[in-house]
């Protein structure tokens, strides 16, 4: 829903499901608030979306999803 664009208010709903059944917040949940916080319409996502960088290694898949969605 959120890479897409789509329906916001079922994105939030399907985040909390998500975050409620981890013990932790994991590098996933912190890239899907992220996302979220675009579909809001935030415009300021610079310092967000390197904290989402920072210790992600060259080469990881992880940089490539953040490149996509956030050009």
């Amino acid at each position: 829903y959120l890479e897409d664009g789509l329906d916001l208010k079922r994105a939030e709903g399907l985040i909390r499901q998500v975050k409620g059944a981890r013990d932790s917040v994991t590098w996933l949940d912190e890239y899907l608030e992220v996302l979220l916080l675009k579909n809001r319409g935030e415009t300021q996502l610079t310092v967000p979306i390197e904290a989402l960088l920072e210790g992600v290694p060259e080469g990881d898949p992880r940089r490539l999803l953040v490149a996509r969605a956030f050009g």
